[in-house]
């Protein structure tokens, strides 16, 4: 052993340097995370050794995805995703946060600075924190409506609050259904969910060519399922197509390992108007009557102003902006109908990735809405 000269002592030996066994996760190996389209239905990974690239045992690292909280890798692996760190005010509202930007909803396990488990604690949620007996447990400024505006903002899926909404006569220029929002919905916020059975990508194959004699609701989450609507959806399915003036967006997120859709406003709603979205670049032989289909809608507001002026002066503007858009969801149009085979059937969506019948099968009568004097004047009219 050598000395120390200063000290007359032996010297330590210096250890000799150990090869790290760590690996770092690089943006090429979880490419695939947010594409759903691209993804299977997530299994998480249980397998030997590490997850780094290469490994054909881990399903995560040959799908290149993340691992997520429910995969039998080590807690430490660099592999899997850790959520977010937003913090304060209005977090995770924009690309700022990973989550966000790997279209996914926050998780409340996993992101723990930015409110995601406050928006989802059942005390918010019902509003028990009003209730003496558990005022001990929420500080009493606290409210549901300042957990709402000051928390998580990427937690709607989960939090399953959408505004109200009411299926109606479409106001586009074919018979059948439409949703319509019954309270104003801001820019961004929450509509609903597309809800419905989870089915195989062979399975929809085959309900398609049965619904094809009728209507199908087929929309696609991933590579290899899609969700069908027709027997078990909820509302969201009577959204109808518009390229020229869609107010919402579909999306499909990733939430605790599923995949769900989810619609949020491209604009601002206001009660009564209909709510449309861009079923996709298939669709452009529509665009003709789409165009008509606005331009006769316009008509009809221009119409019902100038007979709710003529029937009451007084009133004006302001009398025709209150009644005008409920007299626009009661009307029926019939200048395109199952008759016509151009556009009946069900299709894909190159956008969104739907597959869903353009037509509903219920009809209404021609005399909806005929206890309105004006109303009645207008269908007459047109």
């Amino acid at each position: 052993m050598p000395f120390c000269i200063r000290h007359s002592m032996p010297a330590p030996r210096r250890r000799a340097a150990q090869t790290s066994t760590k690996w770092v996760l690089k943006r090429e190996d979880t490419k695939d995370s947010h594409i759903a389209k691209a993804r299977l239905t997530f299994l998480p990974c249980s397998h030997e050794g590490s997850c780094e690239p290469g490994n054909k045992d881990c399903s995560c690292s040959d799908e290149a995805i993340y691992c997520e909280k429910f995969c039998g890798c080590a807690s430490d692996c660099p592999r899997r995703w850790k959520g977010c760190a937003c913090r304060a005010g209005k977090p995770c509202i924009g690309d700022r946060c990973p989550c966000v930007r790997d279209n996914r909803e926050c998780d409340p396990d996993l992101c723990l600075s930015c409110g995601a488990d406050e928006q989802l604690d059942i005390i918010h949620r019902k509003g028990q924190h009003e209730d003496s007996k558990v005022a001990s447990v929420v500080a009493k400024s606290t409210t549901k409506q300042d957990i709402r505006r000051t928390a998580c903002q990427n937690v709607s899926l989960q939090l399953n609050e959408p505004p109200m909404t009411k299926v109606g006569p479409t106001s586009m220029p074919f018979e059948g259904n439409g949703l319509f929002a019954m309270e104003t919905i801001k820019k961004g916020e929450f509509v609903g969910e597309y809800t419905g059975e989870v089915v195989s990508e062979e399975e929809a194959d085959r309900r398609v060519a049965v619904y094809d004699s009728s209507s199908s609701f087929m929309f696609e989450i991933n590579a290899t399922h899609e969700v069908d609507g027709t027997q078990y959806g909820n509302k969201t399915r009577y959204l109808n197509h518009s390229k020229a003036e869609p107010n919402c967006e579909a999306k499909v997120l990733q939430v605790n390992g599923i995949h769900r859709i989810a619609f949020r406003a491209l604009e601002d709603i206001e009660p009564g108007q209909e709510l449309l979205f861009n079923y996709g670049e298939s669709f452009f032989k529509f665009e003709g009557v789409e165009r008509e289909g606005a331009i006769e809608r316009e008509t009809l507001k221009k119409n019902l102003q100038r007979l709710r002026v003529e029937s009451d002066p007084e009133g004006g503007d302001e009398t025709m902006s209150d009644v005008s858009d409920d007299i626009i969801v009661g009307r029926r149009s019939g200048r395109l109908n199952s008759k016509r085979g151009d556009i009946t059937g069900s299709y894909t969506n190159s956008k969104t990735n739907t597959r869903r019948s353009r037509l509903s099968r219920i009809v209404y009568s021609d005399d909806e809405f005929s206890d309105d004097p004006v109303a009645a004047q207008i269908q007459r009219e047109i």
